[in-house]
């Protein structure tokens, strides 16, 4: 499924809490997401800003060894083309814990004010 077929799909058939990441790509976004760094997110739920510490320039490279370790990956034992594309397209471990409690988190039920 395309992105915004999935995007689509979700909004109107699914009734739990979902999130779609995609890396900023060179084109304007058919349906407006949040960006985060170096992603952009569609979500249906109350996602809070997040200030997120790091390089966001799509041209920094980095080493192998260090983005596994600012990833928390291993991938010592995988062979595979190109391991430093799959790391720098991850997203930053707390920006998805972040994610994670916002979906998770209850939500407050709207208060009607008595009159």
């Amino acid at each position: 499924m395309r992105l915004y077929q999935e995007i689509i799909f979700l909004k109107h058939y699914f009734t739990g809490n979902w999130c779609v990441e995609n890396v900023i790509a060179y084109y304007q976004p058919l349906i407006i997401p949040q960006q985060f760094g170096g992603h952009w997110f569609w979500v249906n739920f109350l996602l809070p800003p997040y200030g997120i510490a790091g390089n966001t320039d799509r041209k920094h490279q980095g080493r192998i060894a260090d983005l596994a370790t600012k990833k928390g990956m291993d991938l010592a034992r995988y062979n595979f083309c190109d391991k430093r594309l799959l790391l720098r397209n991850c997203i930053e471990p707390e920006l998805g814990k972040h994610i994670l409690d916002s979906a998770i988190k209850p939500r407050k039920p709207n208060l009607r004010l008595a009159i």
